[in-house]
């Protein structure tokens, strides 16, 4: 009873939000980091990388969104939570908190390396 509240209580993205959410976060990151990508792996590596994790990319959106349409989760979280119980929430949860973690960090290196060459 008291997750329907919540679930109803959250203001949901709209195709364009979440198009740009997506765009903001991926994009937003590959101009940060890409050219020093290019200049450590060359040219030829670092594009056939990009191509396979592009795919690899799309491939996994694509299994998540299947999977979604089938068991009409709302969330990672529930969605581990119907695959593996209890276990599988904590597992994703922790899954997504390292990931957000890492890209916070990676962040903070990326400021802290600007600023370090400006100064």
């Amino acid at each position: 009873m008291k997750e329907d509240n919540i679930k109803t209580k959250i203001k949901k993205l709209n195709r364009f939000q979440t198009v740009m959410t997506l765009f903001k976060a991926f994009v937003g990151t590959a101009i940060l980091y890409l050219p020093r990508a290019f200049y450590n792996g060359g040219w030829a590596i670092t594009s056939a990388f990009m191509l396979a994790s592009c795919f690899a990319t799309i491939y996994c959106a694509r299994l998540l969104l299947e999977v979604k349409e089938k068991t009409n989760c709302s969330n990672y979280s529930e969605l581990g939570f119907k695959t593996m119980g209890r276990t599988g929430k904590i597992l994703v949860d922790i899954a997504l908190w390292s990931s957000q973690f890492g890209f916070c960090c990676a962040y903070v290196f990326f400021i802290n390396e600007n600023l370090h060459s400006l100064i």
